[in-house]
């Protein structure tokens, strides 16, 4: 017989940390999206020319991967 684990949670005091450990998946597989991204411009360079157009650039990636992963950081309260 296959171990298993359950999780139980109280709603709705419990709604958010739920919420989060059902859509685990989905932020650890952001982070590695992201990473790769970040990767890339470590391997083959990048136009930036200041810290910020950088910065705007990682920003809007993370959220591009997010909602393409169907989370968000709305859900963390």
């Amino acid at each position: 017989m296959m171990p298993t684990i359950t999780l139980k949670f109280y709603l709705p005091e419990d709604k958010c940390t739920a919420d989060i450990a059902f859509h685990a998946m989905g932020f650890a597989l952001t982070c590695l999206d992201l990473d790769n991204e970040l990767r890339k411009y470590q391997k083959y360079g990048h136009k930036f020319t200041l810290a910020s157009e950088a910065i705007d650039k990682i920003r809007s990636s993370l959220h591009d991967i997010m909602e393409g992963r169907g989370v968000s950081l709305d859900m963390i309260e």
